[in-house]
């Protein structure tokens, strides 16, 4: 690969170059990955020139096409038996510090999608000698746990982080705990939220016939991998206090993880099986479909920095019930936009749904709301003048590259 770009003067965005990049991308891309596909086609719309770095993935080829985004792919090997993620994400660092030592002066910022993601440490400390600024994004609370660790690649993976000169936090808990608990300088921390496409809903009356619902069965759905932190013990703990007022209810769980089949195992052991359906790892078109198809969308997570799939719930006009968790609360205000839970409570998990599937005006109440909030503060076109303003201020008064001030527990 040779450079990609070319000298630009410093000033208006149109003059500045950005490279973003992240591990995964589709067909395997996460929320913060999406994130990015999302942003960077934005902003090739509007005329930037923008580059995105990533692993060679199978299926990969459409990743962006038609975009006006440059994808530049670094192989990590053959998938075969023996090949794991640590031999990919060796080969993957390799060769994007060759990549990025064949880029000097082609780039102003370097924008590394995932702290707790590889391509971090590298953008950060490869910056200064490529003549670039660079960018951190924390997704959520635990990637400062992870980096802040007592493991040998959480120290060394901070350390590297600590060279960034800026860091965005997706949600308020996660830039509060960047400044306040891992004492990185608020002045080089900045806070936007996750951006969500408007999306094309399929007709409810024909999802429900194609999956087998009748039109008046209530349908809850969640969506979510399957691990403790996600919670889906507590959501199916709840569900029989759920067919006590409704009994024709479904409840449709979407996603796979390592909880999956002890979760297949407590919904046998409660009898509540025949109502709940696993509906395993599916494509976001499907989840769309789930989605349309559904009367309320509960999340009882336990853990999150600004979860993507509420957002695509909200943006869809199902009303929500929500962990009462600071990630979720920042995505919607009790009562007006979403229902609250404890997320350690089945029965006040049970209460909050059946609160909005008892009343028909309070969940068309909570679908208004949660729809006005992401047209004005979580559209696309909102999150990339947000991105504009702090790729500007960076290119126009950058900080120098040193080690934060972060060295506390």
């Amino acid at each position: 690969m040779g450079p990609v770009g070319r000298t630009a003067a410093r000033g208006r965005l149109s003059d500045v170059r950005i490279l973003m990049g992240s591990f995964f991308s589709e067909p395997e891309e996460g929320g913060a990955e999406k994130q990015g596909r999302v942003l960077a086609a934005e902003l090739a719309r509007r005329g930037v020139e923008v580059s995105y770095v990533t692993a060679r993935h199978p299926g990969g080829n459409g990743f962006l096409s038609d975009s006006g985004v440059r994808v530049c792919r670094i192989p990590v090997g053959p998938r075969v038996w023996g090949f794991n993620r640590l031999v990919g994400e060796a080969l993957y660092v390799t060769g994007l510090r060759r990549f990025l030592n064949r880029q000097r002066g082609c780039f102003d910022v370097l924008h590394a999608l995932g702290a707790f993601e590889i391509t971090a440490p590298v953008f950060a400390s490869a910056a200064p000698a490529i003549g670039a600024r660079s960018l951190v994004r924390f997704t959520s609370l635990g990637d400062l746990d992870f980096l802040r660790s007592k493991s040998l690649v959480g120290r060394l993976t901070w350390r590297s982080i600590l060279a960034a000169d800026r860091f965005v936090g997706n949600a308020p808990g996660v830039l509060d705990s960047m400044t306040s608990r891992y004492h990185l300088a608020p002045g080089r921390c900045v806070l936007v939220p996750n951006a969500i496409e408007n999306p094309v809903s399929p007709d409810r009356v024909q999802v429900r016939a194609l999956f087998g619902w009748h039109p008046d069965c209530k349908v809850v759905l969640n969506v979510s991998k399957f691990n403790p932190l996600k919670n889906q013990a507590a959501l199916l703990n709840a569900w029989p206090l759920v067919l006590r007022q409704f009994p024709a209810a479904r409840m449709v769980l979407v996603g796979a993880g390592r909880c999956l089949a002890r979760c297949r195992h407590l919904a046998a052991q409660l009898g509540i099986d025949g109502s709940v359906t696993f509906a395993g790892a599916v494509p976001n078109d499907r989840v769309l479909s789930y989605l349309a198809a559904s009367d309320l969308f509960v999340f009882v997570s336990k853990y999150e920095g600004q979860p993507n799939v509420v957002l695509e719930a909200m943006a869809s006009g199902v009303p929500c019930v929500l962990s009462s968790i600071v990630g979720n609360r920042s995505l919607a205000e009790r009562g007006t936009e979403a229902e609250f839970c404890d997320p350690d409570d089945a029965a006040d998990i049970a209460r909050a749904i059946g609160r909005v599937l008892a009343d028909a005006a309070y969940a068309a109440h909570l679908r208004a709301g949660a729809a006005g909030r992401v047209r004005e503060r979580h559209s696309v076109a909102a999150v990339c003048d947000q991105y504009v303003r702090v790729y500007e201020g960076l290119i126009a008064d950058p900080l120098p590259h040193r080690c934060a001030e972060a060295t506390g527990n």
